[in-house]
């Protein structure tokens, strides 16, 4: 699939004599990542060149599963904390010219889980797991673990409530759509554009899914 190009950008294209299509990672997946860390990424997943991914040292990971949506303005913020139990809080490798790495900083995590929605100008903070399925409002800052399916607003966030009961989220996660063949999504899309799970399993067991 390619999602049509903005007619702006398809005229300077066609002007040059270039082709006029992007490819979804041009236009979904732009390079917003900042600072020497890993960005890992599953299938579709996508967010928009507002985005911003900040990582400090090599061993940061921001972990993304697929068919999760990253809103416009999002910011992801994987370590760099200063230490609040020293007498300052100022990182004086500025000052020196030493690596960064003498300031100790630990290395961080965000993982995101597959089918997440995060919405317009939120903030998750560093070693925050943010659950299949679930949902951060817009403008959120995210401080701590958000459960699969969960609804959560705020700064710090909070679970607003749940997508689907609990029972209903226990037979999603065992289903685990986003981890299927692709050309089997693909036949299910219809089903996953509604609240129908009995479908879903019903399409599972008959495909061994």
């Amino acid at each position: 699939m390619t999602p049509p190009a903005d007619w702006r950008w398809r005229l300077a294209r066609t002007l040059k004599g270039l082709p006029v299509d992007r490819s979804f990672d041009e236009r979904y997946r732009s390079d917003v990542l900042q600072g020497p860390g890993r960005l890992e990424v599953g299938a579709w997943s996508h967010w928009f060149p507002s985005c911003i991914f900040y990582t400090w040292t090599p061993d940061d990971v921001i972990s993304i599963g697929s068919y999760a949506s990253i809103a416009a303005g999002t910011t992801l913020v994987c370590g760099g904390e200063h230490h609040t139990s020293h007498l300052s809080n100022f990182t004086f490798n500025l000052m020196t010219g030493e690596d960064v790495a003498v300031e100790q900083l630990k290395p961080s995590r965000i993982v995101i889980g597959s089918d997440a929605w995060i919405a317009t100008q939120a903030m998750v903070l560093a070693n925050v797991t943010i659950g299949h399925g679930a949902v951060v409002g817009a403008r959120s800052v995210v401080t701590a673990d958000v459960p699969p399916y969960a609804i959560v607003a705020g700064a710090p966030a909070r679970v607003i409530r749940y997508r689907f009961e609990p029972e209903d989220v226990t037979r999603l996660l065992e289903l685990s759509w986003w981890d299927w063949p692709e050309v089997a999504i693909r036949e299910c899309v219809p089903l996953l554009r509604t609240d129908d799970i009995d479908g879903l399993s019903r399409y599972a067991t008959a495909h061994g899914l």
